[in-house]
C-alpha cells in the first residue's frame, strides 16, 4: 500500500474535461503532482481519451491516469464495451468501477476486479454505502471509495454533513483489509473538505465538478493540495 494520499480527480464527461480540454486538466494535474505535496494524483479521463492521456502525460508514483470504468476482464468481441485486457494495453495503471453513475452487480464487480489483478491494473472501486462497502472490500480491490450518491455533486460535502460516516467507513473497512486504501468522495470541494476527510482518517478524496468546472483549475488544485501538505 501507498504511504501517498489519493487525490482523485474524475472528469466524467463534462464537455469541459473532453479531448484536448480534458488535456490540459491533466497536464495541469501532473504538473501539480510534482510538487511532492505528500499525495499520489489520479486522474480518470473520459473512455474515448484514455489512450490520448496515457501517450501525452508521464505517470509517476505520485501521478496516473486510471480508466473510468470496464465491462470485461479479457479483450474479445464486446462491441461498444471496455475491456481490463486493452486498458492495460493502451497505458492505463487502473480503473474505476462501480461508480454511482455506473454500477455493476457484486458478481460481475468481482470479476473485474480479478481480471484487473491478472493484467495488473490497480482497481479503484466506488461503494454507496459501508455495507455495500464490506461486501466489496472481500474481494480485495486497492482503493475503496465511499461515496454516497445523494450528495455526488450537489455541493455539500460528505465530510460536513456526515463526518461520522467518514470516521466509521475508515475503521470498518480497515479492520477488513489493512492494506486497501479508503477514501471518500461526495461533495469534495474546498480545501476545508480534503483538510477534514484527512483528519477523519481517509487515506484520501475523489472529486470531479468541483476540479474539472474550475474557474480556474489550476489555482484551484494548487490551493486544495498546497494546504494539506504531507511530509
Amino acid at each position: 500500500m501507498s504511504n501517498l494520499k489519493i487525490l482523485g480527480l474524475n472528469f466524467k464527461a463534462f464537455k469541459e474535461s473532453a479531448c484536448e480540454k480534458g488535456l490540459r486538466l491533466g497536464i495541469l494535474a501532473e504538473i501539480e503532482a510534482a510538487q511532492q505535496h505528500g499525495f499520489e494524483i489520479i486522474i480518470f479521463p473520459q473512455i474515448q481519451d484514455t489512450s490520448l492521456f496515457c501517450k501525452s502525460l508521464t505517470q509517476t508514483p505520485r501521478f496516473k491516469v486510471f480508466a473510468q470504468h470496464a465491462n470485461f476482464g479479457g479483450s474479445g468481441a464486446f462491441t461498444g464495451w471496455t475491456c481490463i485486457e486493452n486498458l492495460k494495453a493502451c497505458g492505463a495503471s487502473g480503473v474505476l468501477l462501480n461508480h454511482a453513475e455506473h454500477k455493476l452487480e457484486l458478481k460481475k464487480l468481482e470479476e473485474l476486479i480479478t481480471a484487473a489483478k491478472k493484467f495488473k491494473l490497480t482497481t479503484f472501486v466506488c461503494a454507496d454505502t459501508i455495507e455495500e462497502g464490506k461486501k466489496i472490500a472481500k474481494f480485495g480491490p486497492d482503493i475503496l471509495a465511499i461515496e454516497p450518491p445523494e450528495l455526488i455533486g450537489k455541493g455539500f460535502s460528505v465530510t460536513s454533513v456526515n463526518p461520522k460516516l467518514v470516521e466509521n467507513a475508515v475503521k470498518t473497512l480497515k479492520k477488513i483489509s489493512k492494506k486497501m486504501q479508503v477514501i471518500v468522495g461526495a461533495g469534495i470541494s474546498s480545501e476545508a473538505d480534503l483538510k477534514a476527510a484527512i483528519k477523519l482518517g481517509a487515506d484520501g478524496v475523489l472529486l470531479a465538478s468541483a476540479y474539472v468546472k474550475s474557474k480556474d483549475s489550476k489555482s484551484f488544485i494548487e490551493k486544495m493540495l498546497a494546504s494539506v501538505r504531507i511530509k
